[in-house]
């Protein structure tokens, strides 16, 4: 009887071994050796709408400065009789108030939605809070204490 299963498992095992495409060392260390595939990035934009706003800003700013150094002078419309770069110096003062304004709203949660969990509209208002809240949340705590003070000394 032994002999037989032992014949069966030596003929599965060189089954096995005709089957399978013997790795050798070299095969092994090729793999490593291998380039790794490079991701294909997309360009993000990383910048909320008030870095935006800001970062237009200044770069008008910048231009403002540059026609001004530029041209020596004012380049007047002829039509509205306004100056270039004071068009674009206020547009850049535009934007970066715009930016600012932006920002502070955001902090501020002005326009921030309400909180909702699994489609429900969550109540984050606080409950009406008296003079003495802090006092009873205390004792309240302090009670629990005690009460798990006693009942360890009971185990």
């Amino acid at each position: 009887m032994p002999n037989k299963y032992q014949r069966e498992i030596e003929e599965i095992l060189r089954n096995m071994e005709r089957t399978e495409p013997r790795q050798g060392l070299g095969n092994r260390i090729r793999a490593f050796n291998r380039p790794r595939p490079k991701p294909h990035r997309e360009f993000h934009w990383a910048l909320n709408a008030s870095e935006t706003c800001i970062l237009i800003g200044v770069a008008l700013a910048l231009v403002a400065a540059g026609i001004a150094y530029y041209v020596q002078g004012d380049l007047f419309i002829p039509v509205l009789r306004l100056s270039l770069n004071g068009i674009v110096a206020v547009a850049a003062f535009a934007f970066i108030l715009s930016g600012l304004i932006i920002a502070w709203r955001e902090r501020f949660g002005y326009g921030r939605r309400q909180p909702v969990w699994r489609g429900n509209v969550v109540d984050m208002t606080p409950r009406r809070r008296g003079p003495f809240h802090a006092l009873a949340t205390q004792y309240r705590i302090l009670r629990l204490k005690l009460r798990y003070w006693r009942s360890r000394g009971k185990e």
